[in-house]
């Protein structure tokens, strides 16, 4: 029997795993035998406490991963939603798959929604993959397109289940000794990207005209919680942009914001607009820290 194990701490890789805990009710070939997530994990394990081997470890501590997933006899590690780079004798040990939102081998690297979607793009790929010694340039098992519209939990739900049908697919592929993997082309053409920091989610009132509504639309909707949201500072606080909508007329009914704003714009109900190069918006969902 196949042991699979997942190494993850994002919320949507939870799902999956979930998911895949579900599918071996079907299929009596493999276990999901190893979860291990970290202490800052974005979800609770207590309903699978009772059916697989559940660790807690620090994102950096190779040794310890190294040490459980030996222990486990593990065939095949899922490291899903995993911030930290995998070494050796890891990845000659095991075949560890990554879970990637992007047509690799474009956009490979951090913050790979946020930096498609803030550059425009409509389209983008769920890609799963071998890993390698670099960054996301391991071989490619399969690649599903998927859309960016809508919400950032939006596009989470279209990587749960695209994610979902592709591991399932490779678990079943490898269980029969058909899984292919293919090598990414043109990786030194698509160098990786770093992680967007905290503070690239803040911009600028005196740029803000420059914005059109869908580049500021784009900002937010990509960078919602459990990523840095857009920001705007002022002398004494912050205004955290959650949500958004077009308003083409001057607002008459609310601020539109500027640098000296801040100390009205604490009044419950009071609408807020920003003026942008095509109109305004209307900020309806943000928080002041």
């Amino acid at each position: 029997m196949k042991k699979i194990a997942f190494v993850i701490y994002r919320k949507w890789a939870y799902e999956i795993f979930k998911n895949i805990m579900a599918f071996q009710k079907e299929n009596c070939n493999f276990t999901v035998s190893l979860l291990i997530l970290t202490p800052n994990a974005e979800f609770k394990t207590e309903e699978f406490k009772d059916f697989t081997n559940i660790f807690i470890v620090e994102g950096n501590d190779h040794a310890k991963i190294t040490f459980i997933l030996a222990e486990n006899e593990i065939d095949v590690v899922c490291y899903y939603s995993w911030s930290w780079l995998i070494k050796e004798p890891i990845l000659s040990k095991y075949v560890c798959l990554c879970l990637h939102p992007s047509p690799l081998p474009k956009y490979r690297g951090g913050s790979p929604i946020q930096n498609q979607i803030i550059n425009g793009e409509l389209d983008s790929a769920v890609s799963v993959f071998r890993m390698g010694k670099g960054l996301d340039d391991g071989d490619i098992y399969k690649q599903l397109p998927m859309s960016l519209s809508g919400t950032i939990d939006d596009i989470f739900a279209r990587m749960i289940n695209l994610g979902t049908i592709i591991t399932q697919q490779f678990i079943l592929d490898f269980i029969g000794n058909k899984v292919i993997f293919t090598p990414q082309l043109f990786l030194e053409k698509n160098l990786p990207l770093k992680r967007r920091t905290p503070q690239q989610s803040e911009i600028f009132l005196k740029k803000v005209l420059s914005l059109s509504y869908i580049e500021l639309y784009n900002m937010v909707r990509s960078l919602l919680d459990p990523y840095p949201n857009v920001f705007i500072s002022f002398p004494n606080a912050r205004l955290f942009i959650q949500e958004i909508i077009p308003y083409k007329d001057i607002p008459l009914d609310g601020i539109v914001l500027n640098e000296t704003s801040l100390q009205t714009i604490n009044q419950k109900n009071f609408p807020l607009y920003l003026h942008l190069s095509d109109g305004y918006a209307f900020i309806t969902k943000y928080k002041i820290i």
